[in-house]
């Protein structure tokens, strides 16, 4: 004969005790991440910086140097399973898991297929502030002639150089940087949050 029992944990613990540590709990991931993006890794990976410089000089942060496109979207939340966080940008899967034809030191191969052009020939990307701020024209690279004036009503620049102010590429791979994941350290600091509790 076997016997159950089932133990209702709202009951064996005050229900709001517990919603309040996983809300700190939530609170804490979504700072680890931000802090892990902002160091470029952790206390046991390290991102693997940029081929070439960003527009603003700087390769040695590349998820916080792109931009704050990723920290911006650092959310966090509460369930019934329990404490979560997780990234809102379109471009953050990209980042965790990587393309396949790229490895990082720490992690190693990427998942995700290799980043080709969709409706354009080639890939375009900027090396300096003017040409990230540029629109560019479906029209492809002779539409970047020096000497041509700005189109009237939009910010298309004509006087970008090609290797210069930016390159084209047939295709681009992404080494994995997985920013949403919880370090030694982090799971230390997680635990933390239940010492102490009776």
């Amino acid at each position: 004969m076997a016997v159950t029992i089932t133990v209702d944990l709202g009951r064996a613990f005050e229900r709001t005790k517990i919603r309040g540590v996983l809300k700190q709990m939530a609170i804490l991931l979504q700072e680890q991440t931000i802090d892990r993006i902002e160091q470029s890794g952790d206390d046991e990976i390290n991102f693997k910086p940029l081929h070439r410089d960003r527009p603003n000089g700087s390769r040695d942060r590349p998820l916080y140097d792109n931009g704050s496109h990723l920290i911006d979207s650092i959310t966090h939340g509460v369930d019934a399973d329990g404490a979560w966080v997780g990234s809102t940008f379109t471009g953050g899967r990209v980042h965790q898991f990587g393309t396949v034809g790229a490895n990082s030191p720490d992690v190693g191969a990427g998942t995700l297929p290799t980043i080709v052009p969709v409706r354009a020939k080639a890939l375009f990307i900027p090396l300096t502030p003017r040409a990230q701020k540029s629109i560019r024209v479906p029209s492809g690279p002779k539409v970047f002639r020096k000497g041509s004036r700005k189109r009237k009503g939009s910010n298309v620049l004509f006087d970008l150089q090609p290797g210069v102010d930016f390159i084209f590429l047939k295709k681009v791979d992404i080494p994995p940087r997985p920013f949403l994941r919880v370090s030694r350290r982090n799971a230390e600091e997680i635990a933390e949050l239940f010492e102490g509790d009776d």
